[in-house]
C-alpha cells in the first residue's frame, strides 16, 4: 500500500485571503512512502497505592525466635515456597529426648512381655503340681497372682509405648514447623507486599511476620 503525503504552502493573495497559489504562485508538495504496520507505546509515571484483590498473612504454627527470612518486600514467592526459619534448638532437643523415651519405652515392653511368659510358665507347672497335692495350695495362688501382676505391668508398659510415640510425633510436627512456608489453592504467584518482623525478633504462634 501507497500512502501519500502532500504539504500545502498557503499564501496571502493580492486581497488579503488566503489562498492556495496557482502555477507560479502555488507549490505543492507530494511524497511516495511505503505504509507500515508498527506499534505505538506510551510510557508514564504514575503515583498512588496499589491494592491486591487477594491477601494473606502468614504466621509461625509455633513461637520462637525469627532467625532468617529467606523473602523481603516485593520479592516473588511460589506456593509452597519456605519463607522463613525459627531457632529450631528447643524443639530439637525436645525431639531427641523423645526419641530416647520411646527407645525406653519399648525395652520396658519387652521386659514385661518376657516377665509375662515366665510368670505364665511357673503358673503353669504349679498348676499340675497342685492337681496331685505335690503343691500347696496357697503356692499355686502366689504363683497366680505373680502372673496377674504381670499382666498389669505388661499393659503400663504399652500405655507408656503409646504416650511415648504420640509425645515424639508432637516433637517432630513442631520442629517442623519451624520451617514456615505458604501454600495456596490458585495457581500462580504472590508477591511479598509487607513485612511486620525483622531477623532475631521473637515471634509467638499465629502472630504474623508477612
Amino acid at each position: 500500500a501507497l500512502a501519500v503525503l502532500v504539504a500545502i504552502r498557503f499564501v496571502t493573495g493580492p486581497e488579503g485571503e488566503s489562498a492556495a497559489t496557482t502555477k507560479g504562485t502555488r507549490a505543492v508538495y507530494v511524497e511516495l512512502g511505503q505504509a507500515e504496520f508498527g506499534v505505538m507505546r506510551e510510557v508514564g509515571q504514575y503515583y498512588g497505592t496499589l491494592n491486591a484483590a487477594q491477601k494473606f498473612s502468614v504466621s509461625p504454627k509455633v513461637g520462637g525466635e525469627l532467625k532468617r527470612l529467606t523473602v523481603d518486600i516485593g520479592d516473588r514467592i511460589e506456593s509452597g515456597q519456605v519463607l522463613a526459619y525459627l531457632d529450631d534448638e528447643t524443639y530439637r532437643l525436645t525431639r531427641d529426648q523423645s526419641s530416647f523415651n520411646v527407645g525406653l519405652a519399648e525395652a520396658q515392653l519387652a521386659e514385661a512381655e518376657a516377665n509375662l511368659s515366665l510368670a505364665e510358665s511357673d503358673l503353669a507347672r504349679h498348676e499340675s503340681l497342685v492337681g496331685k497335692r505335690i503343691t500347696p495350695q496357697s503356692e499355686y495362688e502366689a504363683y497366680l497372682n505373680k502372673k496377674a501382676q504381670a499382666e498389669a505391668r505388661l499393659m503400663l508398659a504399652g500405655s507408656q509405648l503409646s504416650v511415648a510415640r504420640s509425645q515424639l510425633a508432637d516433637a517432630a510436627l513442631k520442629l517442623s514447623y519451624t520451617e514456615i512456608s505458604a501454600t495456596w489453592q490458585e495457581n500462580g504467584p504472590r508477591w511479598i507486599g509487607e513485612r511486620l518482623a525483622d531477623e532475631g525478633d521473637l515471634r509467638t504462634a499465629n502472630t504474623p511476620f508477612l
